[in-house]
């Protein structure tokens, strides 16, 4: 089995850091979900009851993931809820908004951050990398904020966050990491996207960003599944990761 480990990188090269979020910085429990789902519907109940609700839901989050307009992801989806409920978007983005900022922040206790990925992403900062939080953008900005509130982390930690209403492409398009690196000037080869999921992360590397898995005890056994995938140029856990930074920095200082 190959091993697939960070040595094989261009340190050198590479000075911007992708990051993904569910899953890489912050997990999520199933309870969790539940529940935000009982809050929501208890939101939307006078324009659906909770089947509809269910599936005009998540309808709506496949109309973004396939969203091939100029509109935001986040626009899109008001849009087609407002049309399953039968009702405006007006309504439709003021019950979201209220459900963002008094369900979804409730649920704080649920969230549970990733070993080692704060203290990485500390690191990185100190050692003069630029960092973006590339995760899918499905969800608005605030409960973005929020679950990176609960991982330690600021929005001045990131150079960009992507959100739902900043974006009008998904995970895993290659169109999202192109957008992306276009909006902030970046070149592919001088990115690294650090990721848990093949599925959303691995297709970077289809436009030229190298592409890391991070090994939680949660994502080990898909990443290790994923060890020939030739979109994949490394893999391993945080503190691989630190050590690898160091190690960059070290090279860049004796050159």
């Amino acid at each position: 089995m190959e091993i697939k480990g960070l040595s094989g990188l261009p340190a050198k090269e590479i000075d911007t850091l992708l990051f993904d979020l569910d899953g890489t910085i912050i997990d999520i429990s199933k309870k969790a979900e539940i529940l935000f789902y009982v809050h929501a519907f208890q939101r939307f109940k006078n324009y659906f009851n909770p089947i509809s609700f269910y599936f005009s839901f998540w309808k709506s989050m496949r109309h973004i993931r396939a969203n091939n307009t100029e509109r935001s992801n986040y626009d899109l989806f008001i849009e087609k809820m407002a049309q399953f409920g039968r009702t405006t978007p007006q309504v439709i983005d003021s019950l979201a908004s209220e459900m963002v900022e008094k369900d979804f922040q409730s649920l704080g206790d649920f969230f549970k951050p990733v070993l080692g990925a704060r203290e990485a992403i500390v690191l990185a900062n100190e050692l003069g990398y630029e960092l973006v939080l590339a995760t899918n953008p499905v969800f608005p900005r605030k409960t973005v904020l929020y679950r990176m509130e609960w991982a330690g982390l600021m929005p001045d930690d990131f150079l960009f966050i992507t959100s739902s209403e900043d974006m009008n492409r998904c995970k895993p398009s290659v169109e999202f990491y192109e957008r992306l690196l276009t909006r902030l000037d970046l070149k592919p080869e001088q990115c690294l996207m650090i990721g848990n999921n093949p599925a959303d992360d691995l297709p970077a590397h289809d436009i030229g960003i190298r592409t890391f898995l991070v090994e939680t005890p949660l994502s080990t056994k898909i990443v290790r599944k994923s060890i020939t995938d030739k979109r994949l140029d490394a893999r391993g856990t945080y503190p691989d990761l630190i050590n690898w930074m160091k190690e960059r920095v070290l090279l860049a200082k004796m050159a």
